[in-house]
């Protein structure tokens, strides 16, 4: 099922009855309009999200609490695989430049997260440079995530000499990491960053190792690349599209 599929059948793949497109929808509005924390589940039950849509008609997702936290273990899975851990008496101090809309998953995630443990910072993408420098000088962050697009002018304040943040990691997602901005990012924090893929739909799909290796998170997903028609194509042959199928959400078929 595609996600124009899913959305034009929703009511009829969901699997609990107390869920309807329509209430679902106005959850995600007043979220936006009202300026709600993304982190406090739907009627205490569901974690919701939604794309942005820019490839045609937008996706809204739900998950129940287990497949909620299958979500966020798949994002931590890419810092234990970076070799980045947390614990007791070391807190992942990480910051999150992203979307701040409540709706993106990113919003999502970083709102779940927030605990001593994990002390999250969440920055508005868009936001002036010079509010965002000042915020990372503050909070020193152990874990830098962000889309290559905002990772890139952080590099360059780095380099400048106005950023001063020392981070273990650096992480991009969201966005096609190209190799120039790769190689900017490893000039700044002196480590090549870690390219994490994910989407809204499925949470993590694949990270990297501690020698820059991608990894599909295989227990969670079933990936198969396909032609413009969705028929598998054959081994060594680039597909059009990516078929994923994901295994542990049972709130949408």
């Amino acid at each position: 099922m595609t996600k124009a599929d899913l959305m034009e059948h929703f009511d009829e793949a969901v699997t609990t009855p107390d869920v309807r497109l329509a209430d679902l929808e106005n959850h995600l509005r007043s979220l936006t309009e009202r300026g709600g924390d993304p982190g406090v589940p739907w009627k205490g039950r569901w974690w919701a999200a939604a794309t942005a849509g820019t490839t045609g008609r937008r996706g809204a997702f739900v998950w129940n609490r287990t497949e909620w936290g299958t979500v966020l273990a798949s994002y931590a899975r890419a810092n234990d695989w970076a070799g980045i851990s947390a614990g007791p008496t070391r807190p992942l101090k990480m910051t999150l430049v992203s979307s701040r809309v409540p709706t993106h998953q990113s919003a999502v995630v970083g709102a779940s997260l927030c605990s001593g443990l994990v002390p999250a910072l969440r920055l508005d993408v868009t936001a002036p440079m010079a509010e965002t420098v000042a915020a990372l000088n503050r909070f020193q962050p152990r874990v830098l995530v962000g889309y290559a697009s905002a990772l890139k002018p952080l590099a360059a304040e780095q380099r400048a000499g106005r950023l001063h943040i020392s981070p273990q990691g650096v992480m991009s997602a969201s966005e096609v990491l190209s190799p120039h901005t790769a190689s900017e990012l490893e000039a700044a924090w002196g480590s090549a960053p870690f390219d994490v893929y994910a989407a809204t739909e499925t949470a993590g799909i694949a990270s990297p190792c501690t020698f820059r290796n991608r990894h599909v998170y295989e227990d969670l997903l079933i990936i198969e690349p396909v032609d413009q028609a969705g028929a598998l194509v054959s081994p060594g042959t680039t597909g059009a599209k990516l078929l994923v199928t994901v295994l542990f959400s049972r709130t949408c078929r």
